[in-house]
């Protein structure tokens, strides 16, 4: 602390017993601040900020100060900040990392300062053959690393091929849940593959108490669900129909300890995000009498864990964000083809918040996405949006 007391005012005069002292605070003066207006607010601050618990929490500020005001960090371990200050067009890629500190300055933070990990969309299909899905790329820092959306149905020359499912997670992912893909469309010569119904592991997980889902360190919980891959059309015959779109890839947990956070009504809304991917658009394909594939499916929004002591400053509205991806766009048939489904949204992902000091827990789980349009004759489907997930702070 760079000043704790400041401005002892009082007079002495000469020789006789002058005017008590007046002694005043200036938290303005103290980097980082205490979030107190008083000498003895500011005691009681410092005695709770040098606290077992809060340094178990919070840490010793062991990495030092990080100011980003443009560019990207890109975390490759677990972090121990004094202060972290994002902003202008700065951004901090946790992936999976635990970031803790003393002082998180958001005054003037953009959408996704902090941002668990980019979207990786599952693919759009260009041939009868399925899209990819979106991978599940990244540094492994944690124990869950996301996982990959699946892959889109491929067509024959008759029948139009399922979508894939996505691998499941243990242990269980505290992020939303995926929904359906969308089918494939009809050809002259056979059905379009079915949309795939999401996997059966549950997203927004409550089998492990969510006020612990972090050991000191180590991150016991996932982010959201990956997508399912959509369906291919069916063929003509002789030619196949067009490939399913494939499902978004989910995100990171992102956890996050800080015992006072700065915010201001010039945060962006979604500073604090983890974003579930977009699911692939099905092909459009150019046989005659061939079916259009099916969107993939959005993922689920990602997991987000904040614990904090205090807060300055003014609300930042949705500052918190964990939307689940957009559903892919069904394709159109050709001919006679009948158009392929619009895949379905994700679900809104989690958000716990922790208020340390104050001993409370507040908790949001995420609407559930919109469902994707079926086709209406050769015109494909539109895919749904993914459900929301926010909380201002």
């Amino acid at each position: 602390m760079s000043q704790l007391l400041s401005d002892i005012n009082g007079s002495g005069g000469g020789g006789g017993g002058g005017a008590a002292a007046s002694v005043t605070y200036d938290d303005g003066a103290v980097s980082p601040t205490l979030s107190a207006s008083t000498v003895q607010a500011a005691i009681d601050a410092l005695k709770w900020s040098t606290s077992a618990l809060n340094l178990f929490f919070f840490g010793g500020g062991g990495s030092g100060n990080l100011s980003i005001s443009a560019g990207t960090t890109t975390l490759t371990a677990n972090t121990n900040y004094l202060t972290l200050t994002i902003s202008g067009t700065g951004q901090l890629r946790t992936g999976g990392a635990t970031v803790r500190g003393f002082a998180l300055d958001l005054t003037a933070a953009p959408a996704n300062a902090i941002l668990a990990r980019v979207p990786v969309n599952g693919g759009n299909a260009s041939s009868s053959t399925g899209g990819t899905g979106g991978n599940a790329s990244g540094t492994v820092i944690e124990i869950n690393g996301p996982i990959a959306g699946a892959t889109g149905g491929t067509s024959t020359t008759t029948t139009g091929g399922t979508g894939g499912t996505p691998g499941a997670a243990s242990p269980a992912l505290y992020g939303g849940s995926t929904n359906k893909s969308g089918a494939g469309g009809a050809g002259s010569s056979g059905a379009g593959g079915a949309g795939r119904t999401p996997v059966t592991t549950a997203g927004n997980s409550t089998s492990v108490l969510r006020a612990t889902p972090f050991v000191h360190g180590t991150s016991l919980a996932g982010g959201g669900l990956p997508g399912s891959g959509g369906g291919a059309g069916g063929g003509n015959g002789a030619l196949a129909g067009g490939g399913g779109g494939g499902g978004g890839s989910c995100s990171f947990a992102l956890n996050l300890y800080f015992q006072t956070i700065a915010r201001s009504g010039s945060t962006a809304a979604g500073a604090i995000s983890a974003l579930g991917a977009d699911g692939g658009n099905g092909f459009s394909p150019p046989a005659s009498n061939t079916g259009g594939g099916g969107g993939g499916s959005g993922a689920g929004g990602g997991f987000i864990y904040l614990v904090y002591g205090s807060l300055t400053g003014s609300t930042a509205t949705d500052v918190l964000r964990a939307t689940g991806g957009t559903g892919g766009n069904g394709a159109n048939g050709n001919g006679t083809g009948i158009g392929g489904g619009g895949g379905d949204g994700g679900n809104g992902g989690t958000i716990t918040v922790c208020n340390l000091r104050a001993g409370t827990l507040t908790e949001t789980i995420g609407s559930a996405g919109t469902a994707g349009t079926a086709a209406s004759g050769t015109t494909g489907g539109t895919g749904g949006a993914g459900g929301a997930c926010q909380v201002s702070l």
